[in-house]
């Protein structure tokens, strides 16, 4: 049933960004997961498959899905549990904390993904370019 609802939500994922996925298509990207689907191997899968899009859109795109209300959204409880997802790589306590030292867009228990996913895009770079 999981399996069958990621389809689903690729699938929909790809129609927002302009692209039909067929079923094979889909099950094949699934198949290449190195283990258990998680947020970050999700935004892998779905990464690799974007040519000529920018990160920031793939995590923008990612987060999309959490939005049920379409409102650009989600709330912080649903951001944390998806960053402390046991399964793959979640962010422990000290991680989490961290992240909310870089001010992340968080106002009244709503996230903003999209300047979420700025920021995390524009901080990568700055990170990268002061090594």
């Amino acid at each position: 049933l999981i399996v069958l609802r990621f389809q689903q939500d690729l699938k929909d994922l790809y129609a927002s960004m302009g692209t039909v996925a067929s079923d094979s298509q889909i099950e094949a990207m699934i198949k290449e997961a190195p283990g258990p689907i998680n947020f970050t191997v999700f935004l892998t899968l779905f990464g690799e498959r974007l040519t000529g899009t920018d990160p920031e859109a793939t995590i923008v795109g990612a987060f999309a899905m959490f939005d049920k209300k379409d409102c650009g959204k989600i709330s912080e409880n649903e951001l944390i549990k998806i960053l402390t997802n046991k399964r793959g790589e979640p962010l422990d306590d000290e991680e989490i904390s961290a992240m909310r030292k870089g001010k992340p867009p968080i106002e009244n228990g709503e996230v903003d993904y999209k300047a979420f996913a700025h920021l995390i895009t524009t901080g990568a770079q700055e990170e990268l370019a002061s090594v």
